[in-house]
């Protein structure tokens, strides 16, 4: 939210642009306005775009779930209308819309969890057992 602030030091005319600049923590001494303006801490605008990103991609992946079962379905219910086949055409392109969309989810997830854990450092077992020897 913007707040315009008269660099005069005027004071506020009405009591809900005093609260709005108090809030903001424009308001100096007397009521007036200083002028400046207090920057609240923002977070960081990589991390934002990293949090964004993740967020977008699990949303894409989602929407991909729901794509795929939908769109088979979609394409069993044409095969039913074609081929006079009535409900196995629906049926066997819900089933394989659900099991490859399922299979593309929980590839992705896997690969998104992989992606998000610190890597593993590989400890020296021979340390710790020379550490142990000497107790």
């Amino acid at each position: 939210m913007v707040v315009q602030v008269c660099a005069s030091g005027t004071p506020a005319r009405n009591r809900l642009a005093a609260v709005n600049l108090a809030n903001h923590g424009l308001v100096g001494r007397r009521g007036r306005t200083s002028g400046v303006r207090v920057n609240r801490p923002q977070q960081n605008d990589f991390e934002s775009g990293r949090e964004r990103s993740r967020l977008m991609r699990y949303a894409g992946m989602g929407l991909e779930l729901a794509a795929s079962i939908i769109g088979l379905t979609l394409l069993g219910l044409w095969v039913d209308y074609r081929f006079h086949t009535r409900p196995t055409g629906v049926l066997v392109g819900a089933g394989l819309g659900v099991v490859g969309g399922l299979y593309n989810f929980l590839r992705a997830a896997l690969r998104l969890s992989a992606a998000e854990k610190p890597p593993n450092r590989a400890r020296d077992t021979r340390a710790g057992n020379e550490h142990d020897e000497e107790q």
